[in-house]
């Protein structure tokens, strides 16, 4: 809307931004062997030295899953769960990542190539301009086992947590996102998923920015990929691909500047 131009590659991020990674940290702990998904961690009042949940003001927490602080995207569950898991091996803990996300860990391409990834069974490939060649980064990026669990993760997140607004009636939708500070004062917001959830088609990355709070990924790129979905499937009518019967609450348009969507065809 205000003409603003948003290089992905390009763009930079903080070290707010660099503990949010949930979705890759939630398949790094998986194949650390140290954690499953139905481990609990006890994420008490949502603070844990400086780190806090979106809900500390409320309480937090208490006592999450693993797969339940994917879906709720609790940091304190994270970050407890990475220091069992890793300890003072951080290195350890950057290798993974940085494999995960195709070695780009402080780029929005790099989550999208990582999430594409997930749909695909794990097999990585370099997002390119449609008609291109496919290049595969990788065959497998972790344990199939692992995959699958962080695909329940990830659809349980949208079915049951904090990113339902990115929910179909009509197909399940498996996502995950973040939202912290781009500067001083611009919140950035971005959700990555796929769909269907059980045979994925397209990847989808929503990126907003605004000034201040409120700002949540779910709430407000949520409905924008909930909507790309619906123009995905009406355009290349795809209802009886993706046909499935579920309820979706029925969620308000928010007053956001859209900074980019990206959608990556499954390959």
């Amino acid at each position: 809307r205000k003409g603003k131009q948003f290089n992905p590659y390009m763009d930079t991020y903080n070290d707010e931004q660099s503990v949010m990674m949930t979705g890759p940290t939630y398949l790094a702990l998986l194949s650390s062997g140290k954690f499953s998904s139905d481990d609990v961690i006890d994420t008490d009042c949502g603070i844990y030295n400086d780190v806090k949940d979106h809900n500390w003001y409320r309480g937090g927490y208490g006592q999450l899953t693993l797969e339940e602080a994917l879906g709720y995207r609790s940091q304190v569950a994270f970050t407890k769960a990475k220091e069992v898991a890793f300890g003072d091996n951080s290195l350890q803990y950057v290798s993974k990542i940085t494999t995960y996300l195709a070695g780009m860990p402080n780029s929005a391409m790099g989550m999208l190539t990582f999430y594409n990834a997930v749909a695909n069974g794990g097999r990585m490939v370099q997002l390119v301009t449609e008609g291109d060649d496919v290049i595969v980064l990788d065959d497998q990026i972790a344990a199939p086992e692992h995959i699958a669990t962080l695909q329940q993760g990830l659809q349980q997140a949208v079915s049951r947590g904090l990113f339902h607004k990115a929910g179909r009636e009509y197909t399940d939708v498996a996502a995950c996102g973040r939202t912290f500070w781009a500067d001083k004062k611009t919140r950035r917001m971005e959700l990555c998923g796929y769909f269907p959830a059980d045979n994925p088609l397209y990847t989808i990355m929503v990126i907003l920015e605004k000034n201040g709070i409120p700002a949540n990924a779910g709430g407000m790129c949520g409905p924008i990929m909930a909507n790309t979905i619906d123009i995905l499937v009406d355009s290349y009518d795809l209802h009886s691909v993706v046909a499935r019967s579920r309820k979706i609450e029925i969620v308000e348009e928010q007053d956001v500047v859209v900074v980019d969507t990206v959608v990556a065809q499954y390959s």
